[in-house]
């Protein structure tokens, strides 16, 4: 009995080591100095050799690109939003209703921007905006439509989701499947 009790203080004491221990990470991050509210991030996903593009704002706002996948001259890319300091409703715009007002748009390698058609959130498609009530901690997913891009377009240089006066994500290096 006395050498089991010694085995489980052996495998504990592993364990606090283990858990105490700095966790290193070779993904190469831009600093907010370098990259004015957002920070980047681009890892390799180890199952099929994607990248995967992340975007971090000051404010507690980060996002995911999943994919972007081609369909013809159609390009939907889906984006996970998370709020990561708390739970907060913003507004997303599939269409800029004003001028100068908030960004889903994508610009191609050569300069070319594309504005997004359609947001769809859950089960509805958005034509022009809708309310996100982003829980803190989960994360939201929802699907861009642009269309008219051209089938030459394989790469993005930016992908950008601007909630407002809440966040503007900025993912750049966007892979299209």
């Amino acid at each position: 009995m006395k050498g089991k009790s010694n085995i489980f203080k052996l495998i504990a004491l592993s364990s606090l080591i283990w858990i105490a221990s700095p966790i290193e990470s070779n993904n190469n991050k831009l600093t907010a100095q370098e990259k004015n509210s957002t920070s980047l991030e681009t890892t390799k996903n180890k199952q099929n050799n994607r990248k995967q593009v992340t975007a971090e704002t000051k404010n507690g706002f980060k996002g995911v690109v999943q994919a972007c996948n081609r369909s013809s001259q159609s390009v939907k890319c889906d984006v996970s939003i998370i709020s990561t300091k708390t739970d907060v409703e913003v507004t997303l715009f599939a269409r800029m209703p004003w001028a100068n007002g908030p960004y889903r748009r994508i610009i191609d390698l050569n300069g070319n921007e594309f504005m997004a058609s359609s947001v769809i959130y859950g089960r509805r498609e958005y034509q022009k905006y809708f309310k996100l009530n982003l829980v803190q901690g989960i994360p939201h997913k929802v699907r861009l439509t642009f269309i008219n891009v051209p089938v030459q377009s394989n790469n993005l240089a930016l992908l950008e989701v601007d909630a407002s006066n809440y966040f503007k994500l900025q993912f750049r290096d966007v892979t299209i499947e």
